[in-house]
């Protein structure tokens, strides 16, 4: 399950990092507090930090899932697998001019 919020809403980013969250998605490129840069980093979870308003982000991502059936754990593992063996996250954000989220 991923997350998507406005980068100002720590309250909600809060929240969301102690239920089954899986990817924390941060809208108006607001950099994460460092309250939320380490807990997310305690648990594991990935902060991404888009540009976009949330409605936006929230229409691009059902746009990308929706036609995707996820509801097999198998599937999940499969695909976690292959984007750890195949795809180049540091790549891909230097592609696009971005940077990663450094903890302060």
């Amino acid at each position: 399950m991923a997350v998507v919020t406005g980068g100002d809403r720590t309250d909600i980013q809060l929240a969301a990092l102690e239920t089954s969250t899986q990817c924390l998605i941060l809208t108006g490129h607001i950099s994460p507090t460092p309250t939320i840069l380490s807990r997310a980093e305690d648990l594991e979870i990935p902060i991404l930090s888009v540009d976009l308003d949330t409605l936006t982000t929230v229409e691009i991502v059902d746009r990308a899932f929706g036609q995707v059936r996820l509801h097999e754990p198998i599937k999940v593992q499969a695909i976690c697998q292959m984007m750890s063996k195949h795809f180049d996250v540091k790549r891909l954000l230097t592609k696009l001019g971005l940077e990663p989220a450094v903890p302060a």
